[in-house]
């Protein structure tokens, strides 16, 4: 479990007078999107309601919580520090989310997917 660091600007965020609409609108629009397995347009839901002090570790969470757990279809994943410095030193690449963010983070999601699946095809051809 994390150390809440970011419990005090989400509360205070979010009782702010435009505060609450807009968390409530960003994360109504990318749950909905996660949960259909639109893993851009999820992400894109944060983007374009940008929340001050919460980033990409926040938010993926979120994603990752609101995903259809039941469907085959890749879904959103968590992308936080800890992940984005551990993956260029286990799969010799990088998906620093930066420009272009929503790509890059359908392709991490997608990556760790399509190799599951190519996994299990090759074995169960043995």
């Amino acid at each position: 479990m994390g150390n809440f660091r970011n419990t005090s600007r989400i509360i205070a965020f979010a009782n702010s007078e435009d505060g609450r609409p807009h968390l409530l609108r960003a994360v109504r629009t990318a749950a909905a999107a996660s949960y259909d397995g639109r893993i851009e347009g999820a992400y894109r839901a944060f983007v374009d309601h940008r929340m001050p002090q919460l980033g990409w570790a926040f938010f993926t969470k979120i994603l990752f919580f609101t995903g259809n757990r039941g469907a085959a279809d890749p879904r959103c994943l968590i992308f936080d520090s800890r992940v984005d410095s551990a993956l260029p030193t286990i799969t010799g690449l990088s998906y620093t989310l930066g420009r272009k963010s929503e790509q890059t983070y359908n392709r991490y999601c997608l990556v760790p997917h399509h190799t599951t699946f190519a996994l299990s095809t090759m074995s169960r051809s043995r």
